[in-house]
C-alpha cells in the first residue's frame, strides 16, 4: 500500500463491473473493527491488511438502480443483497487495495484518488 489507510480516508472505489469509479470513504479498517461484533457475525471481517470496508457515494437518485444495471448485472440489484449499489450511498465490504496494471484498476477494488483511472 502506498500509504497507511485510516478510518475516514477519501478513496476511489472501482465498481464490481469495472465500468465506473465512485468517491468513497473508508468506514472500516482492521484497527477499527469491533472484534466482538465481527465474531458474532454482525460485521464482516477483513481478509487482508490492505482490505477495507467502504461507504460509497454515487451521484444517482437515492435508492435508484439504473435500467442498464438491472439488465446487465441483475445480481447487483437483488433485493436480498445487503448493499445494493443504488444512488446516494451504499456499503462495500472487504474491498482490496489495487494499483493499476496499465491504464486500468481491477473491478471491485479501491485506490487513492491521485491514481485516477484515465477516462473514468
Amino acid at each position: 500500500m502506498s500509504q497507511h489507510v485510516k478510518l475516514g480516508n477519501d478513496v476511489h472505489y472501482v465498481s464490481k463491473t469495472g465500468d465506473y469509479e465512485c468517491a468513497a470513504v473508508v468506514s472500516g479498517t482492521r484497527a477499527s473493527l469491533y472484534r466482538p461484533n465481527v465474531e458474532a457475525g454482525h460485521l464482516p471481517d477483513l481478509s487482508g491488511e490492505d482490505h477495507v470496508h467502504l461507504t460509497v457515494f454515487t451521484p444517482g437518485r437515492p435508492g435508484h438502480v439504473s435500467e442498464e444495471t438491472l439488465k446487465s448485472h441483475p445480481e447487483l440489484a437483488d433485493s436480498g443483497r445487503p448493499n445494493v449499489p443504488a444512488g446516494s450511498t451504499y456499503a462495500e465490504w472487504d474491498i482490496p487495495y489495487m494499483i493499476a496494471a496499465g491504464p486500468n484498476f481491477s473491478a471491485g477494488s479501491w485506490h487513492w484518488p491521485q491514481h485516477c483511472q484515465a477516462g473514468l
